[in-house]
């Protein structure tokens, strides 16, 4: 993945921005978000692209897994960021959001209230509570996409 390849794209965060604008100023330039919901939302962004390296350099080296293997059958198709608490003298930060992903034909909602902590300037990935994830069910062709685009299902994610 490089700038050229996705900068003029808008970013899978849902921010509506182009990715460069967005979540490739942390990606691809290694500038560093200053709340954790602009570490979160490229981290999602990081999943959309597959982006292993991304994700472990973002995540707290306590919780970190030594490998992390990401499913390339999964398409993420929308986020949502339900609430964030943290101040900004404080070096903890909660972020809760719900994802919408497909996996083969099967549409589903993963939920999540992530936390993280600031270490030497730097915010971190720590762990989440990870609400079950609701089975959306299979989505019909001529439905509305899932993940908000306005746009019917075949015309959109269907790929």
């Amino acid at each position: 993945m490089t700038i050229s390849t996705h900068h003029k794209r808008p970013c899978p965060c849902g921010s509506k921005n182009d990715y460069i604008q967005c979540c490739g100023q942390y990606i691809e330039a290694n500038e560093l978000p200053e709340y954790p919901e602009q570490l979160m939302r490229s981290r999602y962004t990081a999943y959309a692209f597959n982006n292993a390296e991304y994700l472990k350099k973002t995540w707290h080296k306590r919780t970190c897994p030594a490998q992390l293997q990401l499913d390339t059958e999964i398409k993420w198709l929308s986020l949502e960021i339900i609430d964030t608490q943290n101040d900004q003298n404080d070096d903890e930060g909660w972020v809760d959001f719900a994802a919408k992903f497909k996996h083969g034909v099967r549409l589903l909602s993963l939920h999540e209230r992530s936390r993280f902590l600031r270490e030497n300037g730097q915010w971190l990935y720590v762990d989440g509570e990870i609400s079950r994830q609701p089975l959306m069910g299979k989505a019909s062709r001529n439905s509305p996409c899932p993940c908000g685009s306005g746009k019917k299902f075949k015309h959109c994610c269907i790929d």
